[in-house]
């Protein structure tokens, strides 16, 4: 049985990566943005315009969980566009691994899919790491057989430590 080394949901290590905005011109915390993205991704959204609409939709359930309820209302798509550009997407892996790795599923994420890190020269490559680690989120999901509709088992994954998976009991 792995015993995680620390009890820390996604979102907590999403905190982690550096935030490449002024100081002055963070209305939103980082990290809820990200995982906003994230949530969009795992709908089925692979374009930042995609990502973005999906979330003016989906907002209500999504502003208190992810840190985003100080303003009321979501980023307008020109700040993500530039937020994305500007990341720091090696931060944001190493964030993402790290949350695998401790709670020992790196390993197993390698066996089940070939490297979703590669990232290829585009506009965005953030979103690719995004889109990738959607596909984590949700393997995720069904591994640890989190249960609920995608949205809601997702957003347990995101701001809730994992919980031990049958198989390790």
């Amino acid at each position: 049985m792995h015993t995680p080394q620390g009890s820390k949901s996604l979102l907590e290590y999403l905190r982690t990566v550096p935030d490449p905005r002024r100081r002055q011109g963070r209305r939103y915390p980082l990290a809820g943005l990200l995982a906003f993205l994230i949530l969009a991704a795992l709908h089925g959204k692979n374009s930042l315009h995609g990502m973005w609409r999906w979330a003016q939709v989906h907002q209500r359930p999504l502003l208190r969980p992810l840190d985003l309820w100080a303003t009321g209302r979501l980023p307008t798509l020109t700040t993500l566009w530039n937020l994305l550009q500007r990341l720091d997407v090696r931060a944001l892996e190493r964030a993402v691994h790290a949350w695998m790795d401790d709670w020992g599923m790196e390993e197993a994420w390698h066996r089940e899919r070939k490297s979703p890190w590669k990232i290829e020269d585009t506009e965005l490559p953030a979103l690719q790491t995004i889109t990738a680690i959607a596909q984590q989120v949700e393997w995720v999901i069904r591994q640890r057989g989190i249960e609920g509709n995608t949205l809601t088992a997702a957003l347990r994954v995101l701001t809730e430590p994992l919980p031990e998976s049958q198989s390790e009991r």
